[in-house]
């Protein structure tokens, strides 16, 4: 089983994780259970765009990784009328067709971990400084205000699953 799926799967169980342990822990807490899980997501996405790539594996995870992403967004109804919603579906497909078109390829693993660190960091972008402070919060008026803590553990937790990447990587690396 190829390493990066592996990763992908512990992403995804630690975003899965994060929804349900959110309502007994800190929303920091959870926080940075979840979004530890977006670099092994990320890396497996990332795929795509390395050497000969390939895009099978990640078109048909996509729909499992969006389910859950969305849930620990706060995305309980998927298909929701807001087109804010859907974007990271279309972003996913953007970056499906680019991968395709080898517009893009990355040729090292340090352009890995950067690929990886970019899809990781722009779902906390735009949900804790463009979502919530400026649209809405779950279905309720925005906040009208950052939480910067949030944001910042947001920050913390993909910080150290892209510093655990590395050291992977650089592992991998003395044993070849």
């Amino acid at each position: 089983m190829n390493i990066s799926f592996i990763f992908c799967l512990v992403g995804i169980f630690l975003a899965g994780l994060a929804w349900f342990i959110s309502p007994h822990v800190p929303r920091e807490f959870a926080h940075f259970v979840g979004l530890l899980g977006f670099p092994l997501i990320g890396y497996f996405f990332s795929q795509m765009f390395y050497g000969q790539g390939g895009i099978k594996p990640q078109v048909l995870t996509v729909f499992i990784l969006y389910a859950v992403i969305s849930f620990v967004l706060g995305l309980e109804r998927i298909f929701w009328i807001g087109g804010y919603y859907i974007f990271p579906l279309v972003a996913f497909f953007v970056l499906a067709f680019i991968a395709k078109k080898k517009t893009i390829q990355l040729k090292s693993l340090k352009g890995l971990l950067f690929m990886s660190a970019l899809l990781s960091f722009l779902p906390s972008i735009g949900w804790e400084l463009i979502i919530q402070p400026l649209i809405d919060v779950y279905g309720k008026p925005a906040r009208g205000y950052v939480q910067w803590g949030q944001f910042s553990v947001d920050c913390l937790a993909v910080t150290a699953g892209l510093f655990g990447l590395w050291l992977i990587q650089r592992k991998k690396q003395e044993l070849a």
